[in-house]
């Protein structure tokens, strides 16, 4: 379902090997460029990806391309990527590479950590359990989002997420498993003392 124009593509093949270089195109107000290479003449079949997506709207692209409506934003987004297997399942679990991600002026749709982080300051007062309910409209905005992963046997690390915006600074490290379809992260919002001067800052 991802939508595209001025789409290049050229192929090259020759004894099993197929370089496609560009691979190009103008996408979501953005565009990207790069290339792919897959060896059949090995067992199993070697895949690699390089890939710069630059000004993508990654909300839309995402959602078009995964059925997964969480981000919304314009950034810029690197691939490089190897991986080999003849499923998607060994493709998923022998992913190895790097990913890095800069996003500016957009949001975390599902969670609105400033309002996460005030409730638990609240707890125990009058309303202070109610605000800890989230809503279908809750959302975390940022000015800034940034992060990098190595990716290794399918595993995706990152210690350097960082969210920045007027009220709110968040920072994080963990485990994305890809080939298995787990999470293991940790996040720690900061709400910021000029927001709120009164009761300091909270994390």
């Amino acid at each position: 379902n991802v939508k595209s124009s001025k789409l290049r593509i050229d192929v090259k093949a020759s004894k099993g090997q197929i370089n496609v270089n560009p691979l190009s195109a103008n996408l979501y107000q953005g565009s990207m460029n790069g290339s792919v290479a897959v060896d059949a003449a090995q067992t199993p079949p070697t895949f690699s990806l390089k890939q710069n997506l630059s000004g993508v709207q990654l909300g839309p692209l995402i959602k078009d391309a995964a059925e997964f409506d969480m981000v919304e934003g314009k950034g810029n987004v690197t691939l490089n990527l190897t991986s080999q297997g003849n499923t998607v399942s060994a493709l998923k679990k022998s992913l190895n590479g790097n990913v890095a991600l800069n996003m500016a002026d957009g949001a975390v749709k599902g969670i609105n950590l400033t309002k996460l982080v005030r409730g638990a300051q609240n707890l125990g007062q009058s309303g202070g359990l109610q605000t800890l309910k989230p809503s279908a409209d809750d959302k975390t905005e940022f000015n800034e989002l940034k992060a990098s992963f190595k990716v290794n046997n399918g595993v995706a690390h990152n210690d350097d997420l960082l969210l920045k915006s007027q009220s709110l600074r968040v920072t994080g490290n963990g485990d994305v498993d890809i080939g298995n379809s787990s999470i293991n992260y940790g996040i720690k919002a900061t709400v910021a003392e000029t927001v709120d001067a009164k009761s300091g800052s909270m994390t």
